[in-house]
């Protein structure tokens, strides 16, 4: 996505909290992280909702 987007792929938080894809996936099925899901199947977090669930 870049920087300088509001919304953030699993892959990217993934990568920024040291987890797999799959774990970030599995967290927003359990409602722990809230997501968009794109046409396309892929989600995508708002950067400020990963901020206020992780600090």
């Amino acid at each position: 996505m870049g920087k300088d987007s509001k919304f953030i792929t699993t892959k990217e938080v993934a990568f920024e909290l040291n987890l797999t894809p799959r774990t970030i996936r599995d967290k927003i099925k359990k409602g722990q992280i809230k997501a968009k899901r794109q046409n396309n199947g892929m989600f995508l977090i708002d950067r400020e909702e990963l901020f206020f669930h992780f600090i």
